[in-house]
């Protein structure tokens, strides 16, 4: 190991690992860092800091739906135990190929009172989004319920705009009000032209 002012720093160990702030404990993966860690990334050429993923695996081609890489954070329960709480995964979304590595981002994170990750968000190879678990089968899928507000207000008229040229065309203006609120439970879909 390095030691600095008579404390160790750095310690390599076998298997190339390498612990940083690690003195005497346990080096879990190839790099561990303990302490107060913050992992700076600086470039002076003027260019950006860069993080790589680099899978292999065994010169026949990452498979579809297998993971490229992950971001993962671990969390101490009251017991002392770590598990992983929310990730980021990336993985390729079919058999990679020269000429085709189509991949897709998922977010996760687990529900209070459980311990298992649950898919929350999905960026497919095509950029479609699925909000909720699986997969998108629409460029904006959303497996659950949508509140529309202004402010803070409920019951106020939300809009739903069909863009068409990156302008607001008036025949594409289409006004939701489902009003289920008040006593009568009344409720109307209509549309106009703004």
């Amino acid at each position: 190991g390095i030691a600095v002012n008579g404390a160790e720093v750095l310690r390599a160990v076998d298997s190339a690992k390498v612990g940083i702030g690690k003195a005497g404990e346990v080096v879990e993966g190839t790099l561990h860092v303990k302490g107060s860690s913050t992992l700076v990334l600086e470039d002076e050429a003027l260019s950006s800091p860069t993080f790589f993923f680099k899978r292999h695996n065994g010169g026949s081609g990452v498979l579809d739906t297998e993971l490229i890489g992950q971001f993962f954070t671990y969390t101490e329960a009251s017991d002392g135990s770590f598990a992983p709480s929310e990730f980021m995964s990336v993985e390729a979304s079919e058999n990679h190929t020269p000429t085709g590595i189509g991949s897709r981002i998922r977010f996760s994170t687990v529900e209070n009172g459980a311990t298992a990750a649950t898919d929350r968000l999905t960026i497919d190879h095509d950029g479609d989004i699925k909000i909720g678990s699986g997969e998108p089968q629409a460029t904006f899928d959303i497996g659950g319920a949508i509140l529309m507000s202004n402010a803070d207000d409920i019951s106020t008229i939300s809009d739903i705009l069909f863009m068409g040229d990156g302008a607001i065309a008036a025949a594409n203006h289409l006004n939701l009000n489902i009003d289920g609120l008040n006593d009568a439970g009344d409720g109307w879909l209509g549309s106009y032209n703004k």
